[in-house]
């Protein structure tokens, strides 16, 4: 247990290398508590270890089939390798444990979301908002899956539900630009999009969607802003106007 404490210590002070040692260390002198390797493969995953971070979830669940937390996070690094039938499975094992939970869905409205199923996606979020009200994760991600549906109306009211909660208002931004590009909303993007970027960068992504939507007035006057905005030379501004004949 006192390594357990230290290694918890180590973590909430940044040190996660003396915490990964505390942490084996303990799993070592206690091969049956499922809970410190849990902790291991968490703190793996967070390094970008994903190797190491699985071996640890499934010796966690070889101990302890029914550990949530362990289910969750093996689930998400399944569905980021791409390894769907695994994660499917690992998220049914789940949801018969914890049925009320909104992470399931949630977590399967992002699995059909990499699959590109993205009505799939639409209807697994809805589950995980019902379990969940307002929770500003899930309405970025079925704000996405609308968006990707071309239900712009409806992802745009989730995008907006999202960004009140300031953790979340860049990822909205992000997505709200990209939304009201696809409607030719050019103001309305560039408002957005400068929440999340430089005001020169902002214009010149203005400007290429303009470009492609073969508006040549709009990328002009964008790409042109772009270009006095730009504290040094914006090349991709630069080339989007040769291209047009605008150099």
């Amino acid at each position: 247990m006192e390594l357990i404490t230290l290694g918890d210590q180590a973590v909430l002070t940044g040190n996660e290398r003396l915490a990964l040692r505390h942490y084996l260390a303990a799993a070592k002198l206690d091969q049956s508590d499922y809970s410190t390797l849990y902790k291991i493969g968490a703190l793996q995953k967070r390094r970008g270890n994903a190797v190491a971070a699985t071996h640890a979830f499934e010796l966690a669940l070889d101990l302890n089939p029914d550990d949530v937390a362990s289910l969750d996070s093996l689930a998400v690094l399944r569905i980021a390798q791409g390894e769907f039938e695994e994660s499917a499975e690992l998220l049914d094992r789940f949801e018969a444990v914890a049925p009320e939970s909104w992470r399931a869905p949630y977590l399967r409205g992002l699995l059909a979301m990499e699959k590109g199923d993205f009505g799939r996606a639409e209807y697994q979020l809805t589950i995980a908002l019902g379990r969940s009200p307002s929770n500003p994760e899930i309405l970025i991600r079925r704000g996405e899956a609308h968006l990707m549906n071309n239900r712009l109306f409806e992802a745009e009211g989730d995008l907006h539900a999202a960004r009140k909660v300031p953790l979340y208002q860049r990822q909205a931004d992000q997505q709200l630009g990209i939304l009201y590009l696809k409607k030719k909303d050019y103001a309305s993007a560039l408002e957005a999009l400068m929440r999340t970027a430089t005001k020169s960068t902002a214009l010149t992504n203005v400007g290429q969607a303009a470009v492609m939507h073969g508006n040549v007035d709009d990328a002009v006057f964008y790409l042109r802003e772009a270009m006095r905005e730009s504290p040094t030379y914006n090349a991709v501004a630069a080339d989007a106007l040769q291209e047009l004949g605008q150099e």
